[in-house]
């Protein structure tokens, strides 16, 4: 085989795997001076009461929101909801499953906070993880 057909085989493969995932971050290890954080134990309890907010505000995780409940089970901030619509349209122009889950992981992160309305400052945060593996 040439080497494109080997390169095009290779990206190909890697599109398939990577498929089935919304999210995928390429982590490096901190370095030994670091702060250490919240423990293992804290993160698992602010998880599980995230998850706990989730279920009692819609019956069901963020993942399995479908569009039309997105944006009616959560209060958006005027200024969240303006620099959605930026990146919807940079985006795809509509709704697509690419903004959807920018949506999603928004309204996830806002939960892990504790918030009462999703801020830019969640939605910003969502799209830096989002681009992390795709280019938005």
């Amino acid at each position: 085989c040439r080497p494109t057909e080997v390169r095009r085989y290779q990206q190909r493969q890697k599109r398939l795997i990577n498929y089935p995932f919304d999210l995928g971050l390429s982590l490096e290890a901190p370095p030994a001076s670091a702060d250490p954080g919240r423990s293992w134990e804290q993160c698992r309890q602010s998880v599980a009461q995230a998850r706990e907010r989730m279920r009692a505000r819609q019956g069901k995780p963020n993942s399995r929101l479908i569009d039309s409940e997105i944006f009616a089970i959560q209060s958006w901030s005027e200024g969240a909801l303006s620099l959605w619509e930026v990146f919807r349209r940079r985006l795809s122009g509509s709704l697509s499953a690419r903004t959807l889950a920018l949506a999603k992981l928004s309204l996830t992160i806002c939960d892990l906070r504790e918030g009462a309305q999703v801020s830019e400052a969640d939605l910003l945060e969502a799209k830096h993880y989002f681009g992390a593996v795709r280019k938005v």
